[in-house]
C-alpha cells in the first residue's frame, strides 16, 4: 500500500460542513497543522477524522497481517482528507507526527 497523494490539498469550510453533513456519525473534521522545519513559521495543515470502530480494526488487523508500514499508510489514507500528501511521502518526520497525532485517535476509539 502507499500513502495517497491524490487528496485535494485543503479543504473549504463549506467542504468541511458537507463532510460532517454526509458522514453518518457526524464526526469531527479537525485541522491540525505541523511546521515544515523546526522554527520555521510555514506549516503544512491538514484536515482529519476520527476513525470509526471497524476502521480501527481494519487499520489494526493490516499492521499485524502486512506490517506496520502497510497499516500507517492505511491509516493515513484513512484518516486524512486534505493536507499535501506528496510532502508526508516525502518527509518521515512529517509522517511519523501526523501517525501519532492519528494513533492518539485510534487509541481514544479503542477504549470506547
Amino acid at each position: 500500500m502507499a500513502i495517497d497523494k491524490t487528496k485535494p490539498k485543503l479543504l473549504t469550510a463549506q467542504q468541511v460542513a458537507d463532510f460532517k453533513k454526509n458522514d453518518p456519525k457526524e464526526r469531527e473534521v479537525l485541522a491540525w497543522e505541523f511546521p515544515r522545519s523546526p522554527g520555521s513559521k510555514e506549516v503544512d495543515k491538514f484536515w482529519v477524522r476520527k476513525p470509526s470502530r471497524s476502521e480501527v480494526e481494519m487499520i489494526t488487523e493490516t499492521a499485524q497481517q502486512k506490517g506496520l508500514s502497510t497499516g500507517n499508510d492505511l491509516l493515513l489514507n484513512t484518516c486524512v482528507l486534505a493536507g499535501d500528501m506528496e510532502a508526508v511521502d516525502k518527509d518521515d518526520d512529517l509522517a511519523f507526527g501526523l501517525i501519532k497525532e492519528l494513533t492518539k485517535l485510534m487509541d481514544a476509539k479503542k477504549k470506547n
